[in-house]
């Protein structure tokens, strides 16, 4: 069976009231309640709250009211629009690998119609530009630019990936930090109140040659932070076509966790189209935890009242604020 799954992300089940923990995978996240004191909240924490590198979290869910009882905590990975005070226009790279190894993990080059997809699929209102690594040409560079980022790039865009797919491989490997690195500071230059993000797709480990000065992931974490650059991923393969391919997908996973970003992983070409989708999808939202907190008020809800429930991911991850109306079983953030 082919395998396309999100990196890191654990489902959790944390019983809050009993002083312990125990990992289960929930198949839905709906409940009927029949206690007519129990309520069932549903809510996002944002995944750039969470720490870092903590594969299977647990959650601290707490009320300041005496007579609220968190009875049950569930949660799987999600997307949600940004909060409020973050952008919501897009400004994108799309970053393709080029590297000689696709001619043996995409024999076929499903990764083209896979591209073209979702690039139709994109807001019109989006600043997008495209690039591939390492450079085609003769002398080395890092990436070429072949669409900068701009508004109503469509055409161009569509025309870039035609001619990508006519394209031979790079002879100068993966340098995916150097390109990521420089995708964020592409990006640093774009107009306020747009999203600044990266979609990067690659079948490798990061390599340059040996007269190549390769940045760190810390260095480009800290450039994407700091140009508030979101970084996302496809990757394809696995640890046999990958050699360091544990320790690249981990290394991409805490960048996109930093930067509130994504990856999706899958092993064959064939199941890009819809990797491509689901990343698609995600452009222009931020990954979260979709959480559903079982909780129980000892003698019932006042009316007009709504209960405040604070939420932070252990062990260090940011406290959040949320209400919870009963009447209308929403709940929001604070």
């Amino acid at each position: 069976m082919k395998r396309m799954c999100w990196i890191g992300i654990g489902l959790a089940l944390m019983l809050t009231g009993c002083g312990k923990s125990v990992l289960q995978t929930p198949t839905v996240l709906q409940a009927e309640p029949t206690d007519p004191n129990l309520k069932v909240v549903m809510l996002d924490y944002y995944r750039r709250d969470a720490p870092i590198g903590v594969r299977d979290l647990e959650f601290e869910v707490r009320s300041d009211d005496p007579k609220v009882r968190i009875e049950q905590v569930l949660y799987k990975l999600g997307s949600a629009p940004p909060p409020a005070g973050r952008p919501t226009r897009l400004s994108l790279m799309l970053a393709l690998d080029q590297s000689f190894s696709l001619r043996e993990t995409d024999p076929q080059d499903k990764r083209f119609p896979a591209v073209r997809a979702l690039i139709e699929s994109l807001p019109t209102d989006a600043r997008v530009g495209l690039l591939c690594f390492a450079s085609l040409r003769p002398n080395y560079g890092d990436f070429d630019v072949i669409v900068p980022v701009m508004p109503n790039s469509r055409d161009a865009l569509l025309q870039a990936v035609a001619q990508l797919e006519r394209s031979d491989y790079t002879q100068w490997g993966t340098p995916l930090w150097n390109t990521l690195y420089g995708s964020a500071e592409l990006l640093a230059g774009e107009p306020s109140g747009y999203r600044r993000q990266v979609f990067c797709f690659t079948d490798g480990q990061n390599e340059t040659p040996d007269f190549v000065v390769s940045h760190s992931p810390d260095e480009v974490i800290q450039k994407a932070v700091r140009a508030g650059v979101t970084l996302s991923f496809v990757v394809l393969g696995d640890e046999t076509t990958i050699p360091t391919y544990y320790e690249t997908v981990a290394t991409l996973e805490r960048m996109a966790q930093a930067t509130g970003g994504s990856v999706i992983t899958v092993q064959e070409a064939e199941d890009l189209y819809q990797a491509f989708s689901e990343a698609g999808r995600a452009l222009g939202r931020e990954p979260c935890y979709r959480m559903q907190i079982r909780i129980v008020r000892e003698g019932g809800y006042a009316q007009g009242k709504p209960v405040r429930l604070k939420v932070r991911a252990l062990p260090n991850g940011v406290e959040r604020a949320y209400e919870f109306d009963p009447e209308t079983e929403q709940a929001r953030p604070l």
